[in-house]
């Protein structure tokens, strides 16, 4: 069977290493807050080119903590896509805060930087730029308006990884960017992870008292904060795969490349990369009207593709509002479909995952 992600081929090439790291893990006596969560914070934000990172639970926490740490709460409008995991659009109600959903744009899949700036109003605070399926949004431009209109930004790199812009790395752009490291992800803990970077340092500050019940020092607390901490076992193994992180990109990049080359005679959307830009490909999304016939073929012959945003988070019943319509999402949501891809997928099975949409489309 070929599922549309799998973290085993990665984990089983670094086995050695991983169960070296268990094992000075178990002896070292440190679990919370030790040498190895610090070392990767460090070592992520250089690999990041930013001055701060903070190592946390999740990358729902992760945003939830970053919006409390500009204050954002009851009043605010908060910017964002309905394509995107509804974690995105969960950290914004947890704070209390109003979401507002935009379109995605007509040539992609990400946010649609005009219709942020149509989205802003007198209570908008800040705008959450997702760099979806791994290719890095339109993040100058989102930026530009940010700045134009004195409100945040926050990027959510959660599936972007590596991603650049213009040679900059996805997460150097906003104010503040969150990061996942669930086991799927191009950089991939082995269990929950996530992470917070910032040039800023009032705002890492404000991060580290709240992700640690609001502690200022451990006698003091602030404010009320939480238990969201990144631990020792899944840090000494980010840092690991850390040094793998581009090698493994490339392998994804090869493999989309395999695809393009397959399915570009085919009446199917492909991804388009804009120029500038360097997407890490989390994920391969195509796009067909047949996406249905060609989920259950490929399933058929056991191979498991991924209707990763089958519904758009506008119309979540948690998040639904009268008079909210994204036509592009709405029209893309019913034909996207995520094909097969991470480091270890041998060529011949991307050959046959070609060759049977072909018997398709």
């Amino acid at each position: 069977m070929i599922f549309c992600s799998d973290p085993y081929p990665q984990n089983e090439k670094l086995k050695n290493e991983l169960n070296e790291l268990f094992n000075s893990f178990i002896k070292s006596g440190s679990y919370i807050k030790g040498p190895n969560c610090s070392q990767f914070e460090k070592n992520f934000a250089q690999y990041n080119g930013v001055k701060f990172a903070l190592g946390v639970a999740n990358a729902t926490d992760a945003l939830e903590i970053a919006l409390r740490a500009i204050d954002i709460g009851q009043g605010d409008e908060v910017i964002t896509t309905s394509l995107t995991a509804v974690a995105t659009a969960c950290a914004i109600k947890n704070v209390g805060a109003e979401v507002v959903f935009c379109d995605i744009e007509v040539d992609g899949y990400n946010i649609d930087p005009l219709d942020v700036e149509r989205k802003i109003t007198g209570k908008t605070k800040a705008v959450i730029a997702v760099h979806l399926h791994g290719h890095p949004c339109d993040i100058n431009q989102i930026r530009k308006t940010c700045d134009d209109n004195n409100i945040f930004l926050i990027e959510d790199c959660s599936q972007a990884h590596g991603a650049t812009v213009g040679g900059k790395k996805v997460g150097s752009f906003g104010h503040a960017s969150c990061f996942s490291f669930y086991p799927t992800k191009n950089l991939a803990a082995l269990g929950d992870g996530g992470a917070i970077l910032t040039n800023k340092k009032y705002i890492f500050e404000k991060c580290t008292e709240l992700h640690q019940y609001g502690w200022v020092n451990r006698i003091s607390v602030s404010e009320n904060g939480r238990n969201s901490r990144l631990d020792e076992l899944q840090a000494s193994f980010l840092n690991l795969k850390l040094r793998y992180l581009d090698e493994f990109n490339e392998q994804r990049r090869k493999i989309a490349q395999l695809y393009f080359n397959g399915l570009e005679s085919m009446n199917i959307g492909l991804p388009e990369e804009k120029l500038g830009n360097r997407g890490v490909f989390h994920q391969f999304v195509i796009s067909s009207s047949s996406r249905e016939k060609i989920k259950e073929h490929l399933q058929d012959h056991k191979i498991f593709c991924g209707l990763h945003y089958e519904f758009p988070v506008h119309e979540q019943p948690n998040f639904r509002k009268k008079n909210c319509k994204l036509p592009q999402t709405e029209k893309q949501v019913s034909m996207i479909l995520s094909l097969p891809i991470y480091p270890g997928l041998e060529r011949k099975s991307i050959q046959k995952i070609v060759s049977l949409i072909g018997d398709v489309v």
